[in-house]
C-alpha cells in the first residue's frame, strides 16, 4: 500500500512598512516541477506608531561636503532614557541610505576589529552595535550606535532620507488573573506599545573630483 507523504516548508520574513496606510502584499510565486503556484494577495492596514520623548535618533556624517569616491563615516545614534532602558524591546532600525544604491557601503575599522558580538541587521546589512551612558538633551540616557562607511557613487546634492527607530516600550502592567492557590498573586504582565522616532534628513554636497594643483 502506497502512502502519500506531505512535506511542508515555511519561510518567514520580517517586513517594515515605510509609511502608514493601506497596503497590499502581492502574491508570492513558487515553481514546482515546472508548474507555478501562487499565494493569495494580502491586504494590511499600517497604523502610525506613537511618538515619545523617551527615545530619540540622530543621523551624523563625518563630512557633508565631499567628492565622488570619498569615504564618509555615517553614524546612527539611538538614545533611550536611562530609566526606560530596561523597558524597551523588539527594536528595529530603518536607514534608507544603506539600501538607496547611491553609496558603496563598507564597515569601519572599529567594527571589523571589535570583539563586540552584539550584531544586528539593518536594511539587510549586518551592523555592530555599541552602547554607552551619556547625557542627551540634559537627561541620563543610554546611547546605542553603529557606524558605516558610505562612498558616494555620483556627484550632486544628495538628500539622505531620515533614519528611523521603532521599538516596543512598556507603558504599564496588568495583574494576571489568579487561577489557583499556587499562582503568584503579585505577578504582573507588562503592557507594551509601539513607538517610533525619526531623525532629520541630511544633505550631502558631492563634487566630481579633487582639483589638482
Amino acid at each position: 500500500r502506497t502512502q502519500n507523504i506531505t512535506k511542508r516548508y515555511v519561510m518567514s520574513y520580517q517586513l517594515t512598512a515605510g509609511e502608514a496606510g493601506a497596503l497590499r502584499l502581492p502574491p508570492v510565486s513558487v515553481t514546482l516541477a515546472g508548474k507555478v503556484y501562487k499565494t493569495n494577495a494580502v491586504d494590511v492596514q499600517i497604523a502610525e506608531p506613537g511618538k515619545t520623548e523617551k527615545m530619540d535618533i540622530l543621523l551624523d556624517f563625518s563630512e557633508t561636503r565631499c567628492y565622488v569616491g570619498q569615504p564618509l563615516v555615517m553614524t546612527v545614534k539611538w538614545y533611550i532614557q536611562a530609566n526606560e532602558a530596561g523597558s524597551v524591546g523588539n527594536f528595529q532600525f530603518n536607514v534608507p541610505a544603506l539600501s538607496s544604491g547611491l553609496f558603496y557601503v563598507e564597515d569601519t575599522d572599529e567594527s571589523l576589529q571589535s570583539r563586540n558580538r552584539n550584531t544586528h541587521k539593518v536594511n539587510g546589512l549586518p551592523v555592530t552595535l555599541f552602547q554607552r551612558q551619556v547625557k542627551h538633551n540634559g537627561v541620563d540616557s543610554l546611547e546605542v550606535f553603529f557606524n558605516k562607511v558610505l562612498i558616494p557613487k555620483q556627484s550632486g546634492s544628495i538628500e539622505v532620507k531620515p533614519a528611523t527607530i521603532s521599538a516596543d516600550i512598556a507603558v504599564g502592567s496588568s495583574r494576571r488573573r489568579q487561577n489557583s492557590f499556587f499562582d503568584d498573586f503579585f505577578a504582573a504582565r507588562r503592557q507594551y506599545k509601539r513607538f517610533v522616532a525619526r531623525s532629520k534628513p541630511a544633505i550631502l554636497e558631492v563634487q566630481i573630483g579633487r582639483a589638482h594643483a
